[in-house]
């Protein structure tokens, strides 16, 4: 995707935001195709609001105005199709927006919470991109105090993509070039098992791996998991059987619970309708009368 910000403004309406011709000294365009028959020279994207943040409104005007643009051919025809994979923050369930969407044949795939460091793609990226970006930061701000400078929102542009600050006459490297590469990316996409397709994401020691009731492991890592308990089980028993106490140290490997038998059971639709039908607390214990 293009680099996109998202900045704070206090204007009400967006006619009255405004934002500084400093910005665009370092923000660089994005050379790509996307959804295009040739190679373009794409800009980078901003947004105002008055938290800086991306809401639901945010989100979709960054949709319609940034995204759908590289994809002019996008329709609800196969091979034409785009599914767009975002995080789980607000407005994702904005049905309006799902819907506009669906008939242009953009198909938006919200990530379970807490789980887009392994789930999506981009999350992969930004390790690199965060330490590059602080580095570039650090710099930034040192040499802007021997100079008794300050740092401003314009300055944003410079750490992300980097160049010559003509303040302090210093370089910074573009964390965007190096964590967003085209080898970069591939090899993101790899481990998120995106492409090629694969289930490597589940191999990955952020997700939570378990044993089969049965004993069997599903994963390599569950077989990690299993191989240990099974070694602790027998260095455990080794020294219960020359005396020592061993039961503090026993672990077992973390298994699949067995689901849970169910102890209520939901209203029938009969008992709903006679429950909102109730004008006395008594017609409420009422049994529906069947037809027939």
């Amino acid at each position: 995707m293009l680099p996109h910000f998202q900045l704070k403004s206090l204007a009400q309406e967006d006619a009255t935001q405004r934002i500084s011709v400093d910005w665009f000294v370092h923000a660089h365009n994005v050379y790509g195709k996307f959804g295009h028959a040739e190679e373009h020279v794409l800009p980078t994207t901003f947004g105002l609001n008055q938290k800086g943040g991306m809401n639901s409104i945010e989100l979709d005007k960054y949709i319609k105005q940034a995204i759908l643009p590289l994809y002019p051919d996008v329709a609800d025809v196969p091979g034409k199709r785009v599914m767009l994979k975002v995080d789980s923050g607000p407005g994702r369930l904005n049905v309006n927006m799902l819907a506009t969407l669906r008939l242009q044949g953009v198909y938006l795939a919200p990530g379970v919470p807490n789980a887009t460091h392994v789930t999506q793609e981009t999350d992969q990226n930004y390790g690199l991109h965060k330490s590059i970006y602080r580095s570039n930061l650090r710099r930034l701000v040192e040499a802007r105090q021997d100079r008794r400078k300050t740092l401003s929102v314009s300055d944003l542009p410079l750490l992300v993509f980097g160049g010559y600050d003509y303040i302090t006459k210093i370089s910074l490297p573009s964390a965007f070039e190096k964590a967003f590469s085209k080898e970069r990316n591939l090899q993101c996409w790899s481990v998120c098992g995106a492409v090629p397709l694969t289930w490597s994401q589940l191999q990955l020691n952020q997700v939570r791996h378990e044993v089969m009731v049965d004993g069997s492991a599903p994963t390599k890592e569950a077989k990690r998991l299993r191989d240990i308990a099974a070694s602790n089980r027998f260095h455990c028993e080794v020294l219960a059987y020359h005396g020592c106490f061993s039961q503090p140290l026993r672990k077992e490997a973390p298994k699949m619970k067995k689901a849970v038998p169910a102890i209520t059971v939901p209203q029938s639709i009969a008992r709903i309708k006679m429950i909102k039908k109730a004008k006395t607390s008594g017609q409420m214990f009422t049994p529906p009368v069947a037809n027939i």
